[in-house]
Order: structure tokens, then sequence, then C-alpha cells
């Protein structure tokens, strides 16, 4: 699906657009990195905070298979907590054969064509599959 050539981001500082990525905030104060972000930091509290893109790269922490979503929504669909090598914990659809998601799985941040109801498309952002876990882990 083509986004046009300036496509924009689902919500304005969700999202980096070059290079593409997760847009977070680091605490000048205590480090912690959060997404999305925010005015002050969940942390140490400080409202000294930084805009900062977010690693594109993580583990997913634990998910769940949805069968039951809004109109417009194509179920069943993976919905994951990802752990991002940052240390940013992010909850996101993950693009893979549906039931195939394990604890443990390495993805990687894509960018998604998202159609609004007046039917503009805005980017947004999933994550997708890089390296299933071996069979030894899952048992």
């Amino acid at each position: 699906m083509d986004v046009g050539p300036e496509p924009k981001p689902l919500k304005d500082g969700l999202l980096q657009m070059e290079p593409f990525a997760l847009l977070g905030a680091q605490c000048q104060s205590c480090g912690i990195m959060s997404f999305p972000a925010r005015d002050f930091c969940p942390s140490c509290f400080s409202d000294s905070l930084k805009l900062v893109p977010c690693a594109k790269s993580g583990v997913i922490f634990s998910f769940t298979t949805i069968h039951i979503a809004p109109p417009g929504r194509k179920t069943p669909y993976d919905l994951a907590y990802v752990d991002l090598d940052d240390g940013v914990r992010v909850l996101s659809q993950v693009r893979s054969d549906v039931g195939s998601v394990s604890i443990g799985d390495r993805v990687i941040l894509r960018a998604e064509p998202v159609v609004q109801s007046d039917a503009s498309v805005r980017v947004g952002y999933i994550f997708e599959v890089t390296d299933h876990l071996n069979e030894e882990c899952r048992a």
C-alpha cells in the first residue's frame, strides 16, 4: 500500500520518519527511557527529558492472539509486549504466522500503513518476527 510522497505518522510525536524509529524520551536525570514520550520521567518524576529514537529490535516478553477486534481490523492477529534492546517495553502487533509467536522470539520494527476513516493513509508501526526460538527452547 502506497502512503504517498510524504507519509505522516499515525500520531505526532510517536515516530521518527527518517530513519524510521519509535520516538521515546530519555530522562536527563536518571537515564530511564520510555515510550511513548512523556512529560515527566516514570521513574524519578523529573521533567528534564530528551526525545530519542528507541532501539529497532528486541524480544517478545509476552503475547496474546486477538480473535475479536474493533471494526476494520482483520483477525486473528498477535499482540505482544516487546522488550527493546535499549530496555523500553512496547505493546505492538506482531507480524508472523498467527499462533507461531513465542516468548523470546527476536523481532524488528517495521513501518505499517494505517488507513484512516477518511481513507487517508498514515504510518504506524508493527514488529516482525526475525528469529523464532529453536524447538529445544520451546519445550
